[in-house]
């Protein structure tokens, strides 16, 4: 995996951390953010008690329609891979 920093997924983070929320992140790519203090679970852990799915990137191998069924509320990017289906 490349550089991150310039990832919109950090700033995505730093706004609901600032907000007050519990985070928590799948990234088959990036298992741990260490200078954040969190490290990649798997989808069904991440949504664990969850009221919100955020999906910044949306890899090859995730289970979209997962997250669509058991996140209460799901939003993406926008540049969401063509034919991910959810």
């Amino acid at each position: 995996m490349g550089d991150i920093r310039e990832s919109p997924a950090l700033k995505i983070i730093d706004l609901l951390a600032e907000l007050g929320a519990q985070l928590a992140y799948h990234d088959p790519h990036v298992p741990a953010l260490s200078d954040m203090g969190l490290q990649s679970v798997s989808v069904e852990e991440a949504l664990q008690g969850a009221d919100l799915a955020v999906i910044v990137t949306a890899h090859p191998g995730v289970d979209h329609t997962l997250i669509a069924q058991r996140a209460p509320a799901a939003v993406e990017d926008g540049a969401r891979r063509a034919g991910a289906a959810w």
